[in-house]
């Protein structure tokens, strides 16, 4: 089992060498963001959708108060959700302690090119940290 860990996605990527491809269990992933429909309600109509167009990931977001964000640290959120919702101020923290890793290790440029294209304002260039991409 590999387990890769970054803001905007962890999950558990399991590879087992010469094994046929069998049908395999539905992935679930978790995902946590704060209680403001301006942070839950987009997360909640991507999963849907996300879901539609990938039988057999289904994903839940959770919600807590920003007081609740500030209560617990970004690791030990990465340690129980796969999706984290979390302000730019936090990448390089969570980025320098292990809690995400970079998104261009696993994202094709040509995702992440289009992503920074289509960005709102700063927003792409706000998580780029000592040369990697660690959230969108």
């Amino acid at each position: 089992m590999l387990r890769l860990r970054y803001a905007a996605l962890s999950m558990t990527i399991s590879h087992q060498e010469n094994q046929p491809k069998m049908p395999t269990d539905p992935t679930h992933l978790k995902g946590i963001t704060w209680n403001h429909s301006r942070g839950f309600v987009p997360m909640a109509a991507t999963a849907q959708r996300f879901a539609e167009l990938n039988p057999g990931v289904d994903i839940t977001w959770q919600k807590r108060s920003l007081q609740q964000f500030a209560d617990e640290s970004i690791q030990q959120l990465a340690e129980r959700f796969d999706l984290l919702v979390i302000d730019h101020p936090w990448a390089g923290f969570a980025a320098r302690t292990g809690a995400i890793l970079p998104l261009d290790e696993y994202l094709s440029a040509e995702f992440l090119a289009d992503q920074q294209a289509n960005t709102v304002g700063h927003s792409y260039e706000s998580y780029r940290f000592n040369g990697h991409q660690w959230a969108l």
